[in-house]
C-alpha cells in the first residue's frame, strides 16, 4: 500500500495575513486534489486542515503528485501569490481501523512531510522501488536521514521535472532529523579540528 500526505507550506502565516481569502484558496486547493486523485487510483482518507492523507492501493501517487503540482503552479491564487504544497510518499503495511490507518509507516511518512519544502515531492526508498516514475521526470537521491523517534534512517528521494523548481535538499529542523552519511560526519570532524586550531 502506498501512502501520501500533503501540506501547504507556511499556512499559519497565510491564514493570519489573508484570512477569508486563504479560506477560499484552501477550498480551491482541495478541489484540485479531489478532482485528480480518482484518476490515479487514489482515495482521500481525510483532510488534515491544510492538506490531505491519501492511500493508493494500486494506483500511481507520483503521477498524481506531479499533475497536482503543475495545476497548483498554474492556478491564480489572487492576493496570496503562490500556494506552495509539499508531498511525501511512502510504501508499506499499516493497520486499518475505523476508516483510518495507523502504524510505523504512517509515522515515517508524516516525519518526512515535515522535512519537505513547498513544491517538493519526496518519497522513501521503499516508495521509489515500487512506484512507476512518470515520463520526463527523474528521482534524485537526497541521502539517508535519521528522524526523531525512528530507530532506522530513511533514504529519501525527490521527484524532479523540468517544469518544477528543483530544490534537492530538505528543510532542516534541529533535533528532529540528522543527516546520516559518512560525508557529513567527516565534515563535522574537520570543522571541529579547525575550531581547535583557530
Amino acid at each position: 500500500m502506498e501512502f501520501l500526505f500533503t501540506d501547504i507550506e507556511g499556512s499559519t502565516r497565510l491564514w493570519e495575513k489573508f484570512g477569508t481569502v486563504m479560506g477560499e484558496a484552501l477550498q480551491q486547493h482541495d478541489t484540485i486534489l479531489e478532482n485528480e486523485i480518482g484518476h490515479w487510483g487514489g482515495q482521500i482518507i481525510k483532510h488534515t486542515g491544510d492538506g490531505i492523507f491519501a492511500v493508493f492501493p494500486s494506483g500511481n501517487p507520483l503521477e498524481f503528485a506531479l499533475r497536482v503540482q503543475r495545476k497548483l503552479r498554474n492556478h491564480d491564487w489572487g492576493a496570496i501569490g503562490d500556494l506552495r504544497v509539499r508531498f511525501a510518499i511512502h510504501t508499506g503495511e499499516a493497520q486499518h481501523r475505523n476508516g483510518d490507518y495507523f502504524g510505523a509507516v504512517i509515522n515515517q511518512v508524516t516525519r518526512l512531510l515535515a522535512m519537505g519544502r513547498g513544491e517538493q515531492i519526496l518519497l522513501t526508498a521503499a516508495a521509489a522501488s515500487t512506484s512507476h516514475i512518470p515520463p520526463g521526470t527523474s528521482l534524485q537521491k537526497l541521502g539517508a536521514y535519521r528522524f526523531k523517534g525512528l530507530s532506522q534512517p530513511l533514504t529519501i528521494f525527490e521527484l524532479t521535472h523540468p517544469e518544477m523548481k528543483q530544490q534537492l535538499f530538505l528543510r532542516h529542523r534541529l533535533g528532529h532529523s540528522q543527516r546520516f552519511s559518512l560525508t557529513s560526519r567527516l565534515g563535522a570532524i574537520r570543522h571541529l579540528a579547525y575550531s581547535f586550531m583557530a
